[in-house]
């Protein structure tokens, strides 16, 4: 059943990502909810699992955009630098996880221009490209906020302690 709920969440927050908030783009900057999902699961499961969703999702989001693979190289690229960062990085709890997006967020869209340049040769100029960087990190800490207490019961095992100046709650 566990399983089943955490399916509709993700079924819920794809089609939030692909119908609903392209509608509601500021200045055509939107969160990434996929990206943010995915520093979720590989923030507390690890890396397989966030490889494993940042494939499926990244390939999600390709066949459903023109974008030639673009999508899932970069997703299973951060899961990896997600996973394997958040230690050193950010440290543990919903704090920890918010500074982890707040970091890697502009390097995934520093990532995904520079993929864009090189593999379909566009050309941004630097304030485009600060513009978007400043916007997206702003909307995906907000998003990460809105979304982890909603898929926390999902992801973090049984018992798991947020940390004490986070207030202390038992999933």
């Amino acid at each position: 059943m566990q399983n089943f709920k955490l399916f509709l969440w993700l079924l819920f927050f794809f089609l939030l990502q692909s119908v609903i908030l392209p509608r509601w783009a500021v200045l055509g900057v939107k969160p990434d909810l996929f990206f943010v999902i995915l520093v979720m699961v590989a923030f507390t499961q690890g890396i397989l699992p966030g490889i494993i969703f940042g494939m499926f999702a990244g390939l999600l989001q390709d066949f459903l955009s023109s974008g030639l693979f673009v999508h899932t190289i970069g997703l299973v690229v951060w899961a990896c630098v997600a996973s394997t960062t958040h230690q050193s990085l950010a440290g543990e709890g919903v704090f920890g996880l918010l500074k982890l997006v707040a970091l890697l967020t502009p390097l995934y869209n520093i990532f995904g221009f520079l993929l864009l340049i090189l593999i379909y040769h566009y050309s941004f100029t630097a304030g485009s490209m600060f513009f978007i960087v400043v916007l997206s990190t702003i909307f995906n800490v907000l998003a990460a906020g809105l979304i982890f207490p909603i898929l926390s019961p999902y992801l973090l095992p049984d018992g798991f302690r947020v940390a004490k100046k986070d207030v202390i709650t038992y999933f």
